[in-house]
């Protein structure tokens, strides 16, 4: 998805993209392997979430 590093940067910066690109929530919201992709990229730019446990 073309859109995904965009989306993920305005999320990660405090942002709702989910208006200005309603099509593309849309999209994350019904893909779960899209939506996968868009959890990996916010952790790789904002950091582990503290609510997860460390992986083993």
């Amino acid at each position: 998805m073309e859109m995904l590093d965009v989306y993920a940067e305005l999320l990660a910066a405090g942002n709702d993209p989910s208006e200005r690109f309603s099509g593309v929530h849309a999209h994350f919201l019904a893909c779960g392997p899209c939506a996968q992709d868009l959890e990996g990229l916010l952790s790789a730019l904002t950091g582990p979430d503290p609510s997860q446990p460390d992986p083993p």
